[in-house]
């Protein structure tokens, strides 16, 4: 399950670019239960999102196209992770915790589950 937060960081991170969000620390005292779950949320609808964009950027024949292709990407994913209820700032901060802090990681499993 870890695995899963470091990809959709990484990728998050890659298609929003985000790094002053990134560079801060969280711990699981930093997250009311309710921003956890929101992230949750937010999280699967940007898997999807990546999902669905996965093949379209490997078979793109030129750099204007993924460039295009990232862009979009870009835009959905904010506005996926908006539409949960969260800002984008929020849900790096929220992936780099759960990468970085075994505490979040365990919180997000349990209420994954």
């Amino acid at each position: 399950m870890r695995t899963g937060y470091v990809s959709i960081l990484i990728l998050v991170a890659a298609f929003m670019a985000m790094p002053a969000a990134l560079a801060e620390d969280s711990s699981s005292s930093d997250f009311e239960r309710q921003e956890l779950e929101t992230f949750l949320q937010a999280r699967a609808d940007v898997l999807d999102i990546q999902e669905e964009y996965s093949n379209r950027l490997q078979s793109a024949e030129d750099d204007q196209a993924v460039a295009d292709l990232q862009s979009e990407v870009r835009e959905k994913m904010a506005a996926a992770v908006e539409d949960a209820g969260i800002t984008v700032e929020k849900f790096n901060r929220i992936a780099q915790a759960a990468q970085n802090d075994p505490d979040v990681a365990e919180e997000l499993e349990s209420l994954a589950e």
